[in-house]
């Protein structure tokens, strides 16, 4: 049997996976505006970065106590969703859309802890089945499988992805996964968890 174009894009992708960096990215919380700014700051405030954010963008920005600190950034004609993946970029942020705000944390705080989750992988697919791509991650970060709690008709037809993610935690991987395909990918007690 051949296998499919989809499982040797994952092959693939995880062959070439650099092992790791100090960059973290994480996809901008979907429904922002496309609105580009100018910024140019030095040692600003991330607080005061994204209460201006919130302001433009029209969204409530919660940020966990764990982002602080200062920033240098230089975009030009950027749309906001570029700014916060630049941003989520370069301090190591994970975003969690929560619908009336923006949950902002830091990247390792993502997934409760477990050190599987920091397993870094590379993705670059489209149209793959989400649950061909679940079982990537699971066995890159050695979790124990993948938990269904969707209604019969949603797991009877699952969304395919399209989805370019580069050196990236595995906790950043469900997120990104998460938003691509409308459904709540978490990880419960070393398993990742779908719901609707």
């Amino acid at each position: 049997m051949r296998p499919s174009l989809a499982s040797v894009m994952l092959a693939a992708a995880l062959a070439l996976a650099p092992v790791a960096t100090p960059v973290e990215a994480q996809a901008a919380p979907a429904g922002l505006s496309e609105r580009p700014l100018d910024l140019e700051l030095k040692q600003a405030d991330v607080k005061a970065v994204y209460a201006l954010l919130a302001e433009v963008s029209g969204r409530r920005v919660d940020l966990d106590p764990c982002v602080q600190g200062t920033v240098d950034i230089r975009l030009k004609n950027t749309p906001i969703p570029m700014v916060f993946d630049a941003l989520a970029s370069k301090l190591q942020l994970f975003y969690e859309d929560q619908g009336s705000a923006i949950l902002v944390r830091c990247a390792g705080d993502a997934g409760g802890g477990d050190p599987r989750l920091a397993t870094r992988v590379t993705l670059s697919l489209r149209e793959a089945p989400l649950d061909a791509v679940l079982d990537v991650l699971v066995r890159a970060g050695k979790l124990d499988g993948v938990e269904w709690r969707l209604d019969s008709t949603v797991r009877s037809s699952l969304p395919k992805v399209t989805v370019t993610i580069e050196n990236v935690r595995v906790a950043t991987a469900l997120a990104v996964l998460s938003d691509a395909s409308g459904l709540r990918i978490s990880v419960a007690r070393g398993k990742i968890v779908v719901a609707n």
